[in-house]
């Protein structure tokens, strides 16, 4: 404790012994207490362990026997490289069967069946023109000639969504790479039956690091997007800039802290996910901020003023407020470090007043 302090103190507890030992009617009870100073949050360092930024599970979009694998942990691959492929032979089977079936000689009959109604229709029509056939005999023709075009369309499509579906399952057989990065786990291995519902692989983009630290109520409000930030590495202790780029928009229920994630580059892959971090956020350089109970305001004609305790004496002094902190209020002019108030019973008393001192604060 620093030696203005200890003065401060050792006066306040003497001014309460000297209240214990006499009674006097005429005076006010007061509590008192010394002015606080708060750190701001870049004076607060948080500790979490390193991640990549990003990190994809790959999975097969089919069930099938693994044929071949390319890669293996840790390998560095380019998105688009192929990872691993399934047996095709069935897959290939089904390619060139469906492309049969969309040919156009596999769908002669719904062609011949809508040109012979087509044929008719004109036919037909010829004759209602001459008046040797009646409106229903034409109205017949057509509804034939309408439905077996709707025929021929359903079938081409048909067999065009049939021949899709069975080229996309053989492209399904071959696994390429979602992102640019570095494989970091892999359960599959040739022969192996692989399944939609558990991953393959897992990679992870190490360009970027990030680290999510966890932050005091007190200070969530003082982060901000882009705010800068310096991350350590606790292994060898070696330093990096970064900046926050997330900040939870609302606090753990059981915890009351706020998740806040920090990014940074990572270029040279120097930092391995995994690592423990520790990280100070850099806001503004400010100084330590004055602090006084929210009770030691008193407030007249829209002036905002303390009672400073000073030699048994009591000093009416206009001061500057700032933001609330919980049970405190910055004072952002007016007072010093070392500058006592009354917190309790400033509002019965004035520079006149007699008082006693009744209960200290420290």
């Amino acid at each position: 404790m620093k030696k203005g302090t200890k003065t401060v103190l050792v006066a306040l507890s003497c001014l309460f012994f000297l209240a214990g030992c006499s009674t006097n009617q005429n005076s006010i009870n007061i509590t008192a207490a010394q002015v606080k100073t708060d750190n701001v949050i870049s004076d607060t360092t948080y500790s979490g362990s390193t991640e990549a930024s990003e990190t994809r599970n790959v999975f097969s979009n089919i069930s099938g026997k693994v044929a071949k694998v390319n890669v293996s942990v840790g390998d560095q691959v380019k998105a688009g490289d192929v990872l691993f492929t399934l047996d095709d032979i069935d897959a290939q089977l089904q390619a060139r069967q469906a492309q049969l079936n969309a040919e156009p000689s596999a769908i002669t009959p719904a062609q011949v069946a809508y040109d012979e109604a087509a044929k008719n229709y004109e036919r037909t029509k010829s004759l209602f023109d001459a008046g040797a056939v009646s409106q229903i005999d034409l109205d017949a023709a057509k509804a034939k000639k309408d439905t077996t075009e709707a025929q021929l369309e359903t079938a081409k499509r048909s067999a065009q969504i049939t021949l899709d579906m069975a080229n996309k399952k053989l492209s399904d057989t071959v696994i390429k790479a979602p992102i640019s990065g570095i494989v970091s786990a892999k359960t599959v291995q040739e022969g192996d039956t692989v399944s939609t519902q558990v991953p393959a692989m897992t990679m992870i983009n190490p360009s970027q690091v990030q680290v999510v630290i966890h932050v005091t109520e007190k200070n969530a409000g003082q982060v901000y997007s882009d705010m800068p930030a310096q991350i350590t590495i606790g292994s060898n202790g070696e330093t990096f800039q970064g900046k926050v780029t997330m900040i939870a928009p609302a606090g753990d229920p059981k915890t009351g802290l706020f998740d806040v994630k920090v990014i940074m580059d990572n270029a040279q892959n120097k930092v391995k996910p995994g690592m423990l971090a520790n990280v100070t956020l850099q806001g503004a350089k400010e100084p330590s901020v004055l602090l006084v109970p929210k009770q030691a305001i008193v407030t007249e004609d829209q002036t905002s003023y303390v009672y400073i305790v000073s030699e048994e004496k009591l000093k009416k002094c206009p001061v500057q407020t700032g933001k609330v902190r919980n049970a405190y209020i910055e004072i952002t002019s007016g007072l010093t470090k070392n500058d006592v108030v009354v917190v309790q019973g400033s509002d019965k008393i004035s520079e006149d007043s007699k008082f006693t001192v009744v209960s200290v604060l420290f």
